[in-house]
């Protein structure tokens, strides 16, 4: 028996918290009133049950309590919904078995939903099965909510509805009659079912014994399950509803509205609907705290006004017409502590948004709270709060799938699927729990050298056979390859920092790939059980994570302890399911991942809270953020049920869609009347306008034809803080335009060692060249290496390489089927591209005529020698002696004497003053071939030097004696790289920029957007 009684009054009995007031505050400060209005002492708390929402409510009523209360003290018992009675009920067996777990539940019904598409695959495709079942699993609870029986389901009249919704049925079936037989064969129930049953159990109970104990229950209800409860406690003898927000003044043209459900969306659309179940109406409402105990200020009251007028229902807003002369009189009082901030970009608003909470912190004890539907908006705001060291209490915390064993954890599977190669390989193995069974340091530097050796070459790979083909070929040419060069000029490109207990990067490779490799082979199954995949799956997460010690840090802290229990529900849950397609797993387990999410318990600003809607009906804060206030965001449109129509809806008695769109706007109505409050929202997003919420919109056009300075003044509050973010980024000083830089390095350093290529870029961008070589930084080739230009440009060159060594001999009669031959063998590598296959065919059977015409006359005047053939020469320079390299495209030796060097073209040759100016290659080709430098290749006097154009076998001559070309290049380079022997010369960058129309690899190093344009070519 309680020892205490609240209440005198009869029931049914509700009361209303103050609107903006904090919610759990005004809780404790009535509960404590009344205790001291019957002469009970504070420890009589402990006799109060206190029904509370959710367990983040729970702490906030509780700090609440004690703060309230002047120190330490026992409050109310608070339970859970369905804890508060249960040992009321003689039977609890009465009210079902056991309901089902959540991960358990959605596996069997999305092996429901796949039988029924592999049974009749026009309904859909195997993998969408996940997603469908969620959407059954909402129905269920819609309907168990709302107290509809799905047995309705089968009387619905399809035919007058679309011809779509026939095949809809065959879905509902498995809700109408598959599913419950399936939980009656497991002794399971449906949860929000069974909670109504204990709802319908527990009436039964106290109508027959009514119970004395006093009892709250704080929150609004959000469905008709919801009602049933709120209103048993309402109705029983020492019960009471406290009720958040309830707007108590709505006149009775507004209210009419809201009864005729005329408007689901609307903030008091649920409270009156709760009300009128219980015969009472908003005005019959006494508030919980009397306003001796918690008074509200003026401003306040006329905050309301203003938020209940603009949020009036649509069919009666013509009254705004008759309120104006009141909103006239009171909007700069109404809107002094509200600041609108409609920034830019979402870039913005996110800054903006963590000004205004970094400068709440600058108040000791004032606390401040971003409350937000939009998860990225939080995300952002959160990331900017870093600047300051401030990590907010964020009560969404991050999902699962963005924390590092997460991200860890879904890598795994993408890359043993090779789904998104290279990407997600490297993703898992650079990532910083991946260990291999080595070091971490180990297997990171494996990982870049990998990425670098492999991935980065322009060249697609899928799969690792792929990958040893190419890291085995560099091991055995390693050695060769640094032979070639200089020791003191070898460039190394490839190489990685590396210790001595290092092993090689194929044994490290080898040992990565048996561990993928069970997974692997399961990928490719056709079929496979769900536990054997997801234990698979688990086994090559821990087993990449563990280092040489067996140590793994996969399930540390609380991200890896939410992973970790995960894991083990799905594993426990698993069995259920049985055999699936491998190539369904992913979306099955990203659904099963979807809603888990991760809060830190530690190290969060304890007056910096983030907070989502559901979360901010509990919580306050001095100055409250509603972020994000564009319409798609806050509100949400509701998406159309994936099952029933609107009118289907309405016929088995399912709440409207628009009702979700009505709790949002009651959350909004109750944070806006906020004693400070900041509305926000970005006027662009990904480069295209938004809408204003409804909500913003309607507050906004009401405040313009009734105050137009006082909407004015909010916006200017918000612009400060937009005009604080502007600055927050700028330089303390001004910064000047870096200079056109001009490095200097010790001759020593600097190169001596070109290519034919690389003197085209000394020429024309010395700093290039000093970056390339002096730095020795390479540009990398994208990850997603696609098909290209290049590509085609390459195998271009090799069909007619090797159509021209074909025939050198002799030509034949069938030259066109020889061409054609060899296009077809050169192109057969791109049958897994076939697009880019039949594209790339045509284009070579486009150039072959043109090209058959002038090889042909080629071929008469002699015979080619070499193809593709590397040339070295050195000679000695002011530097020291200096090495030229070249690969030439073709060396024919002519019948009348003398050598041709040929160059092949797909795009425009240079012209005869790009070629005076700096295109030296053939001229520094014939320089080498002159000096003896192409082995296998007599020297001899070059007497023809042309590129030729692939596209119709046509030639450019180079302008002038090729041998006196030849040696004016050796001697032009020998000159320049003269020139770099004083250690006052520089290696500008783009020196010659009249001759650059591309941009280069190093401009971004240069920071030439700083300088270009201010400077004169020199």
């Amino acid at each position: 028996m309680s020892v205490v009684r609240l209440f005198d009054a009869p029931a049914p009995r509700v009361f209303a918290a103050p609107a903006g007031k904090p919610f759990a505050e005004a809780l404790a400060i009535g509960a404590l009133a009344r205790l001291d209005a019957v002469g009970a002492p504070r420890d009589a708390l402990a006799d109060i049950e206190l029904t509370i929402m959710t367990s983040r409510a729970r702490r906030a009523v509780r700090t609440a309590f004690a703060r309230v209360s002047g120190g330490a003290v026992l409050g109310p018992r608070m339970r859970g919904v369905d804890e508060l009675g249960r040992e009321d009920l003689e039977d609890p067996a009465s009210i079902g078995p056991p309901p089902i777990e959540a991960t358990q539940r959605l596996l069997w019904l999305t092996r429901l939903v796949r039988a029924l598409l592999a049974a009749q695959p026009e309904l859909g495709a195997l993998v969408a099965a996940p997603q469908l079942a969620q959407d059954l699993a909402k129905l269920l609870d819609d309907a168990a909510a709302a107290g509809a029986s799905l047995d309705d389901l089968a009387a619905l009249e399809t035919g007058k509805h679309a011809a779509h919704w026939e095949e809809s049925r065959k879905f509902l079936e498995i809700v109408r009659l598959a599913w419950p037989a399936q939980l009656a064969e497991d002794g399971r129930s449906e949860p929000t079912a069974r909670r109504r049953r204990f709802v319908e159990a527990l009436a039964r109970v106290w109508g027959a014994a009514p119970s004395d104990r006093v009892m709250l229950i704080a929150g609004a209800p959000t469905d008709d399950a919801a009602e049933q409860f709120f209103e048993l406690i309402a109705r029983s003898p020492q019960g009471a509803v406290i009720l958040p927000g309830l707007d108590r003044t709505l006149d009775p043209a507004a209210l009419e509205t809201l009864r005729s459900g005329q408007a689901p969306d609307h903030p008091q659309a649920s409270a009156v609907r709760f009300l009128d179940r219980l015969g009472l109406g908003p005005a019959d409402i006494p508030l919980w705290t009397e306003p001796a105990d918690y008074p509200e200020p003026p401003a306040a009251q006329a905050r309301l006004r203003l938020l209940s007028q603009s949020l009036r229902p649509a069919p009666v807003t013509d009254a705004w017409r008759g309120a104006l002369p009141e909103l006239r009189a009171e909007a700069a009082t109404a809107t002094a502590g509200l600041t609108l901030l409609e920034a830019a970009s979402p870039r913005e608003e996110a800054m903006s948004i963590a000004i205004a909470l970094r400068e709440a912190l600058e108040t000791p004890g004032r606390t401040a709270a971003l409350v937000t539907a939009d998860r990225e908006l939080a995300r952002r705001v959160s990331a900017e709060l870093q600047r300051w060291g401030v990590t907010p209490d964020e009560s969404g915390g991050r999902p699962l799938s963005l924390t590092p064993p997460g991200v860890f954890f879904t890598s795994t599977l993408a890359a043993a699927y090779e789904a998104n190669w290279p990407t997600a390989l490297l993703e898992c193995l650079k990532h910083p729990l991946a260990a291999a069974g080595h070091p971490r340091g180990v297997t990171a530097r494996a990982a870049r050298k990998l990425e670098r050796l492999v991935f980065r070459r322009g060249v697609p790979i899928g799969s690792f056979a792929e990958i040893f083909s190419v890291v085995e070929a560099y091991e055995a040419d390693q050695a060769a390859l640094a032979a070639q060069e200089p020791p003191a000029q070898a460039e190394a490109p490839d190489a990685e920092e590396a210790e001595p207990a290092d092993p090689p990067l194929s044994d490290w490779l080898r040992a990565v790939e048996q561990h993928f490799a069970p997974l692997m082979a399961l990928a490719r199954a056709e079929e496979a059980d769900l536990t054997e995949l997801f234990v698979q799956h688990v086994e090559l997460a821990e087993t990449l994570a563990a280092d040489e010690t067996g140590e793994s840090k996969l399930y540390d802290r609380a991200a890896g302890q939410s992973l970790r229990a995960a894991v083990e529900r799905i594993r426990d849950a698993s069995s259920v399911f049985g055999p699936i397609a491998p190539a369904e797993y992913p979306a099955l387990l990203g659904a099963l991942l979807a809603e888990e999410a991760v809060r830190e318990a530690f190290g969060r600003h304890a007056r910096v809270l983030i907070l989502g809607t559901p979360e901010a009906r509990m919580q306050s804060a001095d100055l409250v953020v509603l972020g994000g206030l564009n319409e798609g965001i806050w509100p949400r449109i509701p998406q159309p049920d994936a099952w029933l129509s609107r009118d289907m809806r309405a016929e088995i008695n399912l709440p409207p869609l628009e009702a979700q769109i009505g709790l949002a706007a009651h959350d909004f109505f109750q944070l806006a009347a906020s004693n400070e409050a900041i509305l926000t929202r970005a006027r662009k997003s990904d480069g295209a306008p938004t809408v204003p919420s409804r909500w913003l919109l309607r507050l906004t056009t009401l405040l313009e034809g009734a105050d137009s300075s006082a909407l004015n003044a909010m916006r200017e509050r918000g612009e400060r803080f937009i005009r604080l973010a502007g600055l927050i980024d700028q330089p303390r000083a001004i910064v000047r335009p870096a200079p056109r830089p001009a490095p200097r390095p010790p001759l020593d350093a600097r190169p001596r060692q070109f290519s034919a290529t690389e003197v085209e870029t000394l020429i024309r961008d010395p700093y290039a060249i000093y970056a390339k070589k002096v730095l020795r930084l390479r540009e990398l080739e994208p990850l997603e290496a696609e098909l290209g230009a290049r590509e085609l440009g390459r195998s271009l060159h090799s069909i007619a390489e090797r159509f021209v060594w074909a025939v050198r001999d002799e030509w034949p009669e069938n030259a066109k089927e020889r061409w054609d031959q060899i296009v077809a063998e050169e192109l057969a590598k791109f049958e897994g591209e076939p697009t880019l296959h039949a594209v790339w065919s045509v284009r070579a059977a486009g150039i072959r005529d043109g090209f058959l015409r002038g090889e042909r006359e080629r071929h008469a005047d002699g015979r080619a020698v070499a193809l593709e053939k590397r040339g070295v020469t050195r000679f000695p320079t002011a530097l020291g002696e200096a090495t030229l390299t070249a690969f030439a495209d073709r060396i024919d030796l002519l019948d009348a004497g003398g050598f041709a060097i040929y160059d092949y073209k797909t795009s425009q040759p240079p012209t005869a003053r790009q070629q005076a100016a700096f295109a030296k290659q053939l001229a520094l080709e014939a320089g080498i071939l002159w000096r003896d430098g192409f082995e296998g290749v007599a020297a001899g006097r070059p007497v023809k030097l042309a590129f030729v154009r692939l596209s119709d076998g046509s030639e450019l001559h180079a302008d002038g004696d090729p041998s006196a070309l030849a040696e004016e290049a050796v001697a032009g380079l020998t000159k320049l790289i003269d020139a770099y022997a004083d250690p006052e010369t520089p290696y500008l960058a783009r020196l010659r920029p009249a001759w650059i129309s591309f941009d280069g690899p190093y401009d971004h190093l240069a920071r030439r957007d700083e300088w270009d344009g201010q400077e004169e070519e020199g």
